[in-house]
């Protein structure tokens, strides 16, 4: 099987590109920037970080791989016979964009799951799902299509995470947890058990959640998290 990576973002795209063909007994054949052209890179800042060890896009190629750029991404990959792609895009509009371009075209979004976590019975991992090293999802929790689980995190169980969700790496979320579409849950952030969040809800890093936020679109931040 013959797959591609959507985004080319160091932080997962290339982290993903180490683990996926083992994960999902494929092999990885390009990168795609599913955008009209590459964005202008500052190597100088982009470089300006404690790691050296970053790659870009140069010359049409990214970590040794061809990089495909454009909106007609789909049809480029239906050209290279690629049989299902992996979607590490960082933004959950582009995300969401991406997965109804793919489903118009043909092209299975695939769930790509690192051999490290651990996934508990009954839980349900819907389509295009990343969940990264060392996270735990429990009993009959539920994963919705196109979110993402980064390192270390926990979703506990009977907890539902909508799709296009951002779980960002050691976030706890604890049991009957509901988090809303297009969430972004930064660094660290704690959920209690049989809070609601409604969608776009972003909650700060460090952030402790005790109280349920229904109606979404609405920024947490602090011990206890309020608006702010």
């Amino acid at each position: 099987m013959k797959i591609a990576i959507l985004g080319w973002e160091e932080g997962l795209a290339g982290q993903a590109s180490t683990w996926v063909e083992n994960a999902l007994g494929a092999e990885l054949v390009c990168f795609v920037h599913p955008f009209e052209s590459i964005p202008a890179i500052d190597l100088l800042s982009a470089f300006d970080r404690p790691a050296k060890r970053f790659s870009v896009p140069v010359e049409g190629l990214y970590r040794g791989l061809p990089i495909l750029v454009g909106l007609d991404w789909p049809r480029q990959l239906n050209d290279l016979g690629v049989d299902g792609a992996v979607c590490c895009l960082s933004n959950s509009v582009s995300r969401e964009e991406s997965f109804l371009q793919a489903a118009n075209s043909g092209i299975p979004m695939l769930t790509a799951i690192h051999p490290s976590a651990q996934i508990l019975a009954e839980s349900e991992i819907s389509t295009g799902v990343i969940i990264e090293p060392n996270c735990y999802v429990g009993y009959r929790a539920e994963v919705g299509e196109g979110t993402h689980v980064h390192a270390g995190s926990q979703v506990d169980h009977h907890s539902v995470l909508k799709p296009y969700v951002t779980v960002n790496p050691g976030v706890i979320i604890a049991g009957n947890a509901l988090v809303g579409s297009h969430s972004v849950l930064n660094m660290g952030a704690l959920i209690s058990n049989r809070i609601e969040l409604g969608e776009s809800t972003v909650v700060g890093a460090g952030s402790t959640v005790l109280e349920s936020y229904p109606l979404g679109h609405v920024r947490l931040i602090g011990t206890p998290a309020r608006p702010g």
